[in-house]
């Protein structure tokens, strides 16, 4: 069992907040004079005493209070309201002259005991009764009246609110602290819970305490009995409370005061500085008259004139003065940017823009006049384009060209030709192309640069240089430096001379097999391929340039009879033996040749049986099937190709992207394609391959790029290919059988080892 003392309302846990208080309040308390009946002074006191409800997110509680200003301040306990999240007051509860108030809580005392426990509320009216507080301390003994609401609504029996309740008692004790400070008036009238703070007055009807708590015995956390043992806070603690109000009202009343002075002082400082600048403005304006009447050509003058206009707030005649100006001064373009931006800050874009591109005619080059078209999503504006050749003497070997372009929004693409030849493609502002002058006649040739922006305007630009890369007319010199190069590990070097041997001597096969050696320890296997062919060509009987060839995986080797030639000589052949499966795919790509797909079938067949997991047969299988129109098969295969294929077999995902992309599956065509790896020392089929992708992705940019590479590095195989004729008129995608004939020429094994 608990006893303990309660405060008479029902309190919850959440802060309503403090609002500010009002000015100007006369608090009531003097004492009561006259010679009033109790029955007198109890009516006119009930007038003054309210009911209050306060609103939580949980529930309604409710107290009492009372009026201690005729302008609607209410006194009350603190814990009444706090935690409340909205507060409302009747007056003259319980009676048909009831009315109900919002009120504001205006500030409550620090909740660290009985006597801090006092808040102070207002409604919005007047002439309200109100109660004064007693300046003398009350007498133990001393008969004394409790007005509130006891248990709130419980005791309601109208529509008016629940009625006010007085009862007597006495005071039964002045309990002091260790100062000697009154703090608790014990008394005996019978209060509830919800006479919390309504007040307690002496006979005088005076205001002696605030009701606010009593002992109750507690069991299980509900209330079981209560004493007649009440309390109240003393009525000078909350004539101190007030005094604090008085005193916080009087400090916002001087800040108020403060603030009001210093508002005024700076309306009187703006007025003068507003009248000051208008006046600067109005002399400004009337000395841009003055300069424009000796001259109509000043653009200052105009743009000073209206400047001025627009800022007095004249801003019709603003625009006036300004297109006076624009036809005075057609040349000015600060006028035409000027009369833009008012244009566009009215939102008339389209007539913005119209001026600008009037102001552009004028200058093309300007570029302020450039950005703002920009920034209202125009570019007429072409790039700037330089171009310079690193030598100074005539060209030889490779020559370094640099590229420079610039743009007032950005460089979309440059471009480089020598003479009709399209070398290089990039979308950066600055490249510098290492050019190998060699792969041209001696003599002069133009290089050609041009830059492109977003918006495709277009800027070139050219020179004229003249190549003089073979002095000599014999092999001999070249061939010593070749030799000497190629002993100092220079190999690039090497093969270069050797290339100029060669043009000097083009039917000289033992430098063709120095070319081809050299060009195959650079990795480049398909240049090396095609050189290799070349020597074969030249010296049929030679089993060396056929191993080689081979070895670096050339696709002429399944067109010739270079296989029989290499099995009648012997064990040093590398060719497959009969009944393998590399001799069934070359047998398979012989019948393909002669048009039996039948018998072609059926060779990939028994490949397939002799090696189920190497990606060639598949590879063979699906041509076949792509021939014979079965396109499912077709697919099938080229998918387990590249599934037994190691991940960077470039021939075998490029040979099956164009399978697919003859079937039309685009999506395994990208995949594949460009899953491939290129770098400088790729193939020319690779470069062309994924140019023809990136072309049907509409990357035209790349696609031009790649595919220049393809014909610089094999122009011979690939002269099928027009550049830009291709790109711009959409014939390139036409041509895929020319390059997947190409590629399986260029690209394919020649099977001449055991398939694993």
């Amino acid at each position: 069992m608990d006893t303990r003392r309660r405060p008479y309302c029902c309190r919850n846990t959440l802060l309503l907040t403090i609002l500010s208080m009002p000015l100007n309040v006369q608090w009531q308390i003097s004492p009561c004079t006259g010679q009033a009946s109790q029955g007198d002074i109890i009516q006119w006191a009930k007038r003054a005493v309210v009911y209050i409800e306060v609103d939580s997110y949980v529930r309604v509680s409710m107290g009492s209070g009372f009026i201690v200003s005729p302008d609607g301040f209410i006194l009350t306990n603190a814990h009444v309201v706090r935690g409340g999240v909205g507060a409302n007051v009747v007056v003259n509860s319980g009676t048909p002259s009831a009315r109900r108030f919002r009120a504001e809580v205006v500030r409550t005392g620090v909740p660290s005991g009985d006597k801090e426990d006092i808040a102070l509320l207002k409604i919005a009216t007047t002439g309200l009764s109100a109660l004064t507080l007693s300046d003398a301390l009350p007498r133990e003994g001393d008969d004394v009246t409790a007005f509130g609401f006891p248990l709130g609504t419980e005791l309601q029996t109208n529509s008016n609110g629940p009625n006010i309740s007085v009862r007597k008692g006495s005071v039964t004790s002045l309990r002091t602290d260790n100062a000697g400070r009154l703090v608790v008036v014990e008394h005996s009238c019978q209060t509830e819970q919800g006479n919390s703070g309504g007040p307690l007055l002496d006979r005088y009807g005076r205001v002696v305490g605030i009701n606010v708590s009593g002992i109750a015995t507690f069991i299980g956390g509900q209330v079981v009995s209560e004493s007649s043992t009440k309390f109240a806070i003393p009525a000078y603690w909350a004539q101190q409370f007030l005094a604090v109000v008085r005193d916080e009202q009087a400090k916002a009343e001087k800040r108020a005061a403060e603030l009001r002075e210093a508002q005024e002082r700076v309306r009187i400082r703006k007025e003068k500085e507003a009248a000051e600048a208008r006046q600067r403005l109005e002399n400004q304006a009337a000395a841009a008259r003055q300069a424009l009447a000796v001259d109509r050509t000043n653009a200052d003058a105009w743009l000073a004139l209206s400047d001025a206009l627009e800022q007095l707030g004249d801003g019709a005649r603003a625009m006036g003065e300004l297109n006076a100006g624009m036809q005075s001064c057609p040349r000015s373009i600060r006028l035409y940017l000027r009369m833009a931006d008012k244009l566009k800050k009215q939102g008339r874009k389209e007539d913005a823009v119209a001026v600008l591109k009037k102001g552009f005619e004028i200058e093309p080059h300007n570029q302020e006049l450039s950005k703002a078209l920009w920034d209202n999503g125009i570019d007429l504006a072409s790039p700037t384009v330089s171009l310079g050749v690193v030598t100074t003497q005539a060209l030889r070997d490779v020559v370094s060209i640099d590229m420079r372009a610039q743009d007032n929004v950005s460089v979309s693409v440059i471009k480089l030709w020598v003479d009709a030849d399209l070398l290089e493609t990039v979308t950066t502002d600055h490249v510098v192309f290492q050019w190998d002058s060699s792969q041209v006649a001696d003599g002069k040739h133009t290089i050609k640069v041009a830059a492109y922006d977003r918006a495709g305007n277009k800027m070139e630009t050219q020179e004229t240089v003249e190549v003089l890369n073979y002095p000599h007319d014999k092999p001999e010199p070249y061939v010593a430096e070749a030799k000497e190069a190629m002993e100092s590990g220079d190999i690039a070097k090497s093969a270069r001379y050797l290339m100029k041997a060669r043009r000097v001597a083009p039917t000289d096969n033992e430098i063709l097999r120095r070319l081809a050696n050299a060009e195959r320890q650079l990795g480049h296997q398909g240049i090396a391929s095609t050189y290799y062919a070349e020597l074969c060509k030249q010296l049929p009987k030679d089993i060396e340039a056929a191993r080689a060839l081979a070895e670096v995986g050339g696709g002429f080797a399944l067109h010739c009879d270079y296989v029989k030639l290499v099995e009648s000589v012997g064990p040093r052949a590398t060719i497959a033996p009969e009944n393998t499966p590399a001799a069934y795919l070359n047998r398979a790509r012989s019948s393909i040749s002669d048009g039996k797909l039948d018998d072609a079938e059926n060779y990939a067949k028994s490949a397939l049986e002799g090696a189920p997991r190497s990606s060639h047969p598949h590879l063979m299988l699906g041509q076949i099937y792509l021939l014979k129109r079965m396109d499912e098969w077709a697919s099938f295969h080229a998918d387990r190709a590249v599934k037994l294929a190691i991940w960077n077999d470039r021939y075998t995902n490029v040979l099956a992207g164009l399978i697919w992309a003859y079937i039309g599956n685009m999506e395994q065509v990208q995949k594949y394609v460009l899953k491939s790896p290129v770098s400088d020392r790729s193939p020319a089929w690779a470069w062309a391959s994924r140019g023809w992708v990136l072309s049907t992705m509409g990357d035209h940019i790349n696609a031009e790029s790649c595919l220049a590479r393809a014909k610089r590095m094999d122009a011979e195989h690939f002269k099928f290919i027009r550049l830009p004729q291709d790109l711009n008129l959409g014939t390139l995608n036409g041509k895929l059988g020319e390059l997947f004939t190409t590629v399986v020429q260029l690209g394919e094994p020649s099977f001449t080892d055991p398939l694993q």
